[in-house]
């Protein structure tokens, strides 16, 4: 252990954040109420700067992708990021401030988990192993839970970062799983959490309180979470069944586009959503020739607007990529494999490969007792309840929006993991409110946007600054309400707005 001076004293003044070099080694000083503290100083989702973050009375965000810690203690409070940042001791002597630095200095700091005890007969059982389950199941061992927890996945793989998958993944010229998986398998076997790969629920029997896998194996339960997430939606085209067209959903999806991307020249690519486009640009950036056919008439209209979507496509058509909009698809053509793309006015695309992108479909189908919507989803209080210690998270759970009690669904990831947390919470009867701000952002050659909060419909948009200048801020009013903001180019602005939505406060 070394002690070293990092500042002085009147270096810092209340709310300041100060980056602090120990030998190649980053640390963050931070004063909050004339005390200071010092934690790691990169993010333990991607590594993010945390210095260009921001801190609100006593939490610290960073300013790509808005996990949020406590710089007094180094405690995550908010995903994406599942481990704390490393917290070092501090002393003042005289003007000086001091730390305590290790002779190795930990990027993270995992938090505290409770041990299995056999002698806790309790059972919970979670149902899907993405996002929301695998947050839950962490959070139950972090809040003491002794019993046994038991993650079912559909896929043959632990849980991994599935945001990904249309990001950096595509773009490594080696895939490496490892890199975005969530946790090792050792993190499973050391918390006691038992993961069943590769198989799935065919029944819930609500009064019986057991589940039934696809195998015929039942598992008897104490309570249960729903977090099954959905399916890639597929095309049901003429041709649709000829090989190398592919949908994005899971680590096998990219791991086949990744392998057929390197023998292709043309990319034709169904939809104009964050997928698709997210795909687009990660494939133009490997010299792939990109066509975009999408029935619309400028990409993410439904979610930002025209003006954004504007500044989207002239970003798209300035790096190459094609687009064929209010256009739809009429056919596949080719010898066994896909080798054009017909639309609905008769132009032929051709395509190496085709990718779609064109949303997804809830897994809920083998849910007999409970039920479901028109979408398939599932109905939750403000606690994330079903019935009778059954809870749902994620994509599949219509939850009410704390201010103002619309019925909302929302597939996003940190989302997803928001609803685990607080659905872990009440597995064990702590009765907290899901009351989180969402949050997403989809990275699309060299601009970031984010967005926070929900709005369905809105009634207008209040642009601080120009889409087209790719630095803006977007309010979205509904009723006279910000019920939602998109930004680009304003990170550190975009989490002291979601701030404000916690706290309900005005934002114009």
């Amino acid at each position: 252990m070394n002690e070293i001076v990092i500042a002085k004293t009147y270096d810092l003044k209340d709310g300041d954040i100060k980056k602090v070099l120990v030998g190649k080694k980053k640390i963050l000083l931070v004063r909050i109420k004339g005390a200071f503290h010092a934690v790691g100083g990169w993010c333990t989702h991607q590594r993010a700067p945390l210095e260009e973050g921001i801190l609100v009375g006593e939490r610290l965000f960073c300013p790509w992708h808005q996990a949020c810690f406590n710089p007094t203690t180094g405690g995550v409070e908010e995903p994406p990021s599942i481990d704390g940042l490393p917290h070092f001791d501090i002393r003042i002597d005289g003007e000086d401030v001091i730390v305590k630095i290790p002779d190795e200095i930990p990027y993270q700091q995992t938090p505290v988990m409770a041990k299995r005890n056999i002698k806790d007969n309790r059972t919970f059982v979670i149902a899907g192993g993405g996002a929301a389950g695998n947050m839950a199941a962490q959070t139950l061992r972090q809040d003491g839970f002794e019993g046994r927890i038991i993650m079912i996945c559909r896929e043959n793989n632990l849980s991994y970062d599935r945001t990904e998958l249309s990001k950096k993944y595509l773009k490594q010229k080696k895939a490496d799983f490892s890199r975005i998986l969530l946790r090792p398998e050792t993190f499973y076997r050391e918390n006691d959490i038992e993961t069943i790969l590769g198989k799935q629920i065919t029944d819930v029997r609500v009064s019986e309180k057991n589940v039934t896998l696809n195998t015929g194996e039942i598992i008897s339960y104490d309570s249960l979470l729903l977090a099954t997430g959905g399916e890639a939606a597929t095309l049901c085209t003429e041709g649709c069944d000829l090989e190398n067209i592919y949908y994005l959903r899971t680590i096998n999806d990219a791991e086949k586009i990744s392998d057929k991307i390197k023998t292709s020249s043309n990319v034709v690519i169904i939809g104009a959503g964050f997928i698709g486009m997210e795909i687009a640009a990660i494939l133009k950036s490997k010299g792939l020739s990109v066509t975009i056919v999408a029935p619309g008439s400028v990409p993410f209209e439904r979610n930002f607007g025209v003006q954004i979507g504007e500044m989207v496509k002239q970003l798209f058509e300035e790096q190459g990529i094609v687009f064929k909009f209010k256009r739809a698809l009429c056919k596949f053509e080719g010898a066994g494999k896909v080798e054009r793309v017909v639309l609905d006015n008769g132009e032929k695309l051709d395509a190496d490969i085709v990718i779609a992108g064109i949303g997804a479909k809830l897994s809920t189908d083998f849910l007999k007792e409970i039920p479901v919507g028109k979408d398939k989803s599932i109905t939750v209080d403000k606690y994330l309840n079903v019935t009778d210690s059954i809870y749902a998270a994620g994509d599949i759970a219509r939850f009410p929006d704390w201010r103002n009690g619309n019925m909302i669904r929302i597939e996003h990831w940190r989302l997803a993991q928001q609803h685990g947390i607080v659905a872990a919470h009440n597995m064990l009867g702590k009765q907290i409110e899901f009351k989180s701000v969402p949050f997403f952002w989809t990275d699309l050659f060299s601009i970031r946007i984010q967005y926070v909060g929900h709005v369905g419909p809105w009634d207008e948009i209040i642009f601080k600054g120009e889409p087209m200048t790719r630095k803006f801020i977007a309010y979205y009013v509904k009723g006279g309400k910000v019920l939602a903001v998109a930004g680009c180019g304003y990170e550190a602005e975009m989490s002291a707005i979601a701030e404000l939505m916690r706290a309900d406060k005005p934002l114009l």
